[in-house]
């Protein structure tokens, strides 16, 4: 069951901190000591309970509201849309769920980012009917794909997408890769044998210029990965899926998150790619790190570099991969962050020409009256 009136509730401040309340935050009382009225009370914080009052506290899921106050933690917010698709719901209250959530995110100003791929779609299917295009699924997707859209967990009128997360070899435009200039090292066991890599794949609040025909610089963001330290990421080399090093899933890699950045650990596999691997970071051959993701939420704003660059802040991602690579640099980016860096770009540009032919105008007008001063004498 999915609590009514999401919005009835206040608002905390933006950047107010979230961690999953305990029981123990609303009572001093266990559970079943609680009446019925205040086991609804608590529930009311969460987004969904199977049953209303809840057997038990922890059949209570994706908790968004402060303990104290009841307010709408936005960090909460995205943190629970961000465990939808981890968290074991029934079919006919994923919609009920995702509505909920949905007028939080819109409490907070924002828009819940399965409404915004819906819009997409929509805006898809007008061009697909337009073009006079066969609704065949397989074509479909391919089209879907060729238009730089990714496919996700959507569900609109009687059409379902696909919502299993693309490969490295089909990934969509929206797909992103970045490299770190920082070295990726060989560990050592206590004979001196190399075993195990570790390094940063990103690192957070260092601007980076992502270059290319629409330049401009990028930051990570701290809390940019936090939805990810339970995905099941894998480590490639060179970000490709046949040269598999590790898998989180497996627990032959781990990803972590410290103050400056995202950090893996990797034990590569006693086959030719895994001693090849380790032989040539130990040598210095490969000495970057290297992460493939999508951005679920980002702003962009005009910059106040000398060039006046686009400055783009990921606050969200969808992690798919971290790799050691050779490649000096990554710059790959989506064809929404190329529109959004040209679109900023044309405006300063716009404003900057605007400016120029202002003053020339102004200084024409000048010229004129000291032209018709002088005959005047």
């Amino acid at each position: 069951m999915v609590p009514s009136n999401p919005t009835s509730y206040g608002r905390a401040p933006m950047d107010q901190a979230w961690s999953t309340p305990t029981l123990r935050e609303f009572s001093s009382a266990t559970w079943a000591d609680l009446s019925v009225a205040e086991q609804r009370r608590i529930a009311r914080h969460f987004a969904y309970a199977p049953a209303m009052p809840p057997d038990t506290f922890s059949d209570l899921s994706l908790p968004h509201h402060r303990a104290e106050g009841a307010d709408v933690v936005w960090r909460g917010v995205v943190a629970a849309a961000g465990r939808l698709d981890q968290t074991a719901l029934p079919s006919d209250q994923v919609a009920d769920v995702r509505a909920h959530l949905a007028n939080h995110y819109e409490q907070f100003d924002r828009v819940a980012p399965w409404k915004r791929s819906a819009d997409r779609w929509r805006e898809f299917c007008r061009a697909r009917d337009a073009r006079g295009t066969t609704w065949r699924d397989d074509a479909l997707a391919a089209l879907f794909r060729a238009h730089g859209f990714d496919l996700e967990a959507i569900a609109l009128e009687d059409h379902t997408m696909d919502t299993r997360k693309p490969d490295s070899a089909s990934r969509g435009a929206r797909t992103e890769l970045r490299h770190v200039a920082r070295p990726v090292e060989a560990r050592t066991d206590d004979t001196g044998a190399a075993t195990r890599l570790s390094g940063y794949a990103a690192v957070f609040d260092t601007p980076a210029t992502i270059g290319g025909l629409q330049p401009f610089v990028e930051v990570i963001d701290r809390g940019a990965f936090d939805q990810a330290l339970g995905d099941d990421v894998r480590v490639l080399f060179n970000h490709d899926p046949n040269l598999l090093i590790g898998r989180t899933k497996s627990g032959t890699a781990s990803i972590s998150i410290d103050q400056h950045g995202l950090r893996y650990d990797v034990t590569p596999p006693d086959t030719q790619v895994g001693r090849d691997v380790l032989a040539l970071v130990a040598r210095g051959d490969v000495d970057g790190s290297s992460f493939g993701f999508r951005v679920l939420e980002d702003t962009w704003t005009e910059g106040v570099t000398a060039d006046d660059l686009p400055v783009r802040h990921v606050q969200r991602v969808s992690l798919y991969d971290v790799s050691p690579v050779t490649s000096p640099a990554y710059t790959e980016t989506s064809v929404e962050a190329r529109a959004e860096a040209e679109t900023i770009t044309a405006a300063v540009v716009a404003r900057r020409e605007a400016k120029r032919d202002a003053l020339a105008e102004t200084e024409r007008r000048r010229r004129r009256v000291a032209e018709n001063i002088a005959t005047s004498y």
